[in-house]
């Protein structure tokens, strides 16, 4: 039996919109790929966002593990809460920044999407608005 383990990331920028790739089936994802051997969980969600979106992220921690079977192969999926450190550069698929409530409107690769989103906001230390020299920030923690 094949195993595979694939890492995903919520990622959140200043506006309190979440990051999202456009996969080549032409539905939008979270960004994440497939663990390569020897590499840690963390390390590969930051190589997984770097290459797809160009940003580079914090790991802040483990949101849920999931695990799907069939009869020939196990997948093992871990997300990952993320916060956005910058962008250096376009990615190899394109991305898009967008509010919680514009999810419904997406054609998103994976129905779950929405619910995952909504579960790291819930669990998050704080979650708020706050005003710096007239710029708006949503942030958590």
């Amino acid at each position: 039996m094949d195993i595979s383990v694939t890492v995903v990331g919520v990622v959140f920028n200043s506006e309190g919109k979440v990051l999202l790739v456009k996969e080549r089936d032409g539905g939008w994802a979270l960004p994440g790929g497939k663990v390569h051997p020897g590499e840690r969980l963390d390390q590969a969600l930051k190589r997984e966002i770097l290459e797809e979106t160009g940003c580079l992220v914090d790991v802040v921690g483990l949101e849920k593990l999931y695990q799907v079977i069939d009869s020939e192969k196990t997948m093992i999926i871990a997300v990952f809460t993320c916060k956005l450190i910058t962008r250096e550069h376009s990615g190899n698929l394109p991305t898009r920044w967008c509010r919680i409530a514009e999810l419904e409107r997406l054609n998103l690769m994976y129905p779950e999407t929405p619910m995952i989103i909504v579960s790291v906001i819930r669990k998050s230390k704080f979650w708020g608005l706050k005003e710096i020299g007239g710029q708006r920030f949503y942030f958590y923690i």
